[in-house]
This record gives structure tokens, sequence and C-alpha cells, in this order.
């Protein structure tokens, strides 16, 4: 059962005066992944197996900085700045007080999605689809690795936590994605992406998502292998929560996969070398 926590830890003070800008995806619903409330030390109940990798709900966010440029250096810079603006942005319910910089940050955010984003997407659009998001913040900005065949692109993979009004209640929510952004005369901006609410049960109680939880497997399978193929995999390194895994493939190929764990206990593929 998805439990609901006490918003207002994670909420800024006032704010006075709108800090810099971003783009804006469409908020997550009522369905997105919520925070679970499990008792430190409670027994799993019999017949079932404990998470194999607990989840991380207590990550901290990345520190919102006072300046946020209006155009982009880099193509991380773009999807933090982009969050980054989004974190004071509020759509409360009719009645509630406002809250945040409310819907002032909503405009420069839109600014950082490119021409063909915005043509797919209305203002109007964007705007409606963050109706009941209080409070965002940015957990992770990472590189994902180049697009194929497009040397001014670049795919970033983001994590946010946010605060949303489901009915009479306020909850928090994890979710992540991978976006596209690309190079253009005034700095990079997002070409598209998703954010995909992250599920904090699956390694609980899905025996077949427990893989996931391996970073060994994960990294054999972004190297086209089954998880449980047996080929050598290697942990090169581990800083936090990104790791870098080598696998040994038929052939002498060695593939070192660049991985990233998710607050739900999972781990994923950000991009993969060969050689």
């Amino acid at each position: 059962m998805l439990a609901l926590f006490a918003a207002a830890a994670w909420l800024p003070g006032t704010v006075t005066a709108l800090r810099g800008g971003g783009t804006a995806l469409p908020a997550l619903g009522p369905g997105s992944a919520t925070a679970t409330a499990t008792a430190p030390g409670a027994p799993a109940p019999a017949g079932l197996a404990p998470a194999a990798s607990p989840p991380d709900i207590g990550r901290e966010p990345l520190p919102v900085p006072r300046d946020i440029p209006a155009h982009a250096p880099g193509p991380v810079a773009a999807v933090k700045d982009y969050f980054f603006t989004l974190s004071c942005a509020a759509v409360v319910p009719e009645g509630m007080p406002a809250m945040g910089c409310g819907e002032a940050a909503f405009p420069r955010a839109y600014a950082y999605l490119d021409g063909g984003w915005q043509a797919r997407l209305p203002f109007a659009k964007f705007v409606a689809s963050f109706a009941g998001v209080l409070h965002t913040d940015l957990l992770l900005a990472l590189d994902a690795g180049p697009v194929a065949g497009s040397p001014n692109e670049r795919r970033v993979f983001a994590e946010v936590r946010r605060i949303e009004q489901v009915g009479p209640r306020q909850v928090v929510t994890f979710s992540s994605g991978v976006f596209t952004v690309a190079a253009g005369r005034t700095g990079w901006q997002l070409v598209e992406g998703a954010l995909r609410p992250e599920d904090l049960a699956a390694l609980a109680y899905a025996g077949q998502d427990v893989a996931r939880g391996d970073p060994l497997s994960v990294a054999r399978v972004a190297a086209g292998l089954p998880p449980d193929s047996g080929a050598p995999a290697t942990l090169r390194a581990q800083s936090g929560p990104t790791a870098t895994v080598r696998v040994q493939l038929p052939g002498g190929v060695t593939v070192t996969a660049h991985l990233v764990r998710l607050v739900d206990g999972t781990w994923q593929s950000l991009y993969t070398e060969r050689g």
C-alpha cells in the first residue's frame, strides 16, 4: 500500500523572486510511485522474500543555485536548470493558499524546450500538465551518452521527487527518465523525454525484478546478454548511486556499462562502451 508522507519538511521557504529558467515536462499524476513507509527492522511476512535492495527514499536533492542562467552551456546543465526552475512552481487546487512561486516559473521553464517540442506541447497544455504539483526536487542529473548519428545531441538522465496534492492529501512521488538535449544557437535545449514513476515495491514482491537490483545482472542485459547468462562481470567502480561494470562477451569482446541506482533500489544502464 502506498503511504502518504507529510510534505511540509521538503517545501522551501516562501519564494519572493523567480530564480531562473527551465523547461517543463508533463506532471506525474496520482498513479506515480509514492514513498512506502516500513517500520525499521520489521520482519517480512512468512513466505515473502525481503527486498533485495531497499529504496533510498531519503536521497538528498541537488541544491538549487541562487542564479539560474536562461541559456544552458551544456546538456546536463540544461536538464538541471530546467528542473531547478521548476522547483518552486506550484499549481495549487482552488481553495488552497498560494505557495512557492506559483505559476510564475512556467514561461521560463517552457523556454528550455526547443521549437519542435513547443510545437507538440502548447504552453497552456504544458502548464495544465502540472496540476496538483506543489514542489519539485531534482535528485540526479547524469550524462546518459551520445545520440547515435547525431553529434549535436546528448542524452541526460534525471531523477526527481515531487510533492503533489491528490484529493485531500499531499503525497511524495519519485520518477525518472532520459531526455534528449540538443545544442542550439543560444545554448542547449530539451528536445524530447519523459518521466516515469518508480516502483518502490517491485523488488519486495516481484521475483522477476530481483535481477534489476543487481548491477552485474543489469550490466549483462545492457551488453545484450540474459541477466543470468553467467558471463564474467566485474564491478570496476562505484560512487554513490552510480557504478561502472565491465562485462566479458564471448570472443574476447568487452562491454563497459555505466549504471545508476534509482531511489526504488533498481539499477539502470545509462550507456555502454565496447572495447
